[in-house]
């Protein structure tokens, strides 16, 4: 899942079940900005986000979904959980099982 609550210590293996769902990981607003994402790319630095169930690059459109884990549903795990939305890169391959 795509979630605070689905660490699990360790690289889960295809069709592993994560557990109960948490806070999703990408918000709407923070109460803190340690890192601003917007202000890297204004120093032309590429900004990626890599998480348990893929990994994501900010561009000026958004989020960007640039790999995704094995055994992992984008629809499932990744888009149901996210606030905003998800640009999938055109070269991102999908496994259907």
């Amino acid at each position: 899942m795509f979630t605070e609550a689905s660490a699990m210590g360790g690289i889960p293996a295809p069709g592993i079940f994560f557990g109960a769902a948490g806070a999703p990981k990408f918000i709407k607003q923070v109460d803190q900005i340690t890192f601003s994402g917007k202000q890297a790319m204004k120093a032309g630095k590429n900004v990626f986000y890599i998480t348990d169930v893929g990994t994501f690059k900010l561009i000026v459109k958004g989020m960007m979904l640039i790999d995704i884990r094995d055994g992992i549903d984008l629809q499932r795990d990744i888009l149901q959980f996210s606030p905003m939305n998800i640009l999938l890169s055109k070269g991102l391959k999908i496994k259907l099982e």
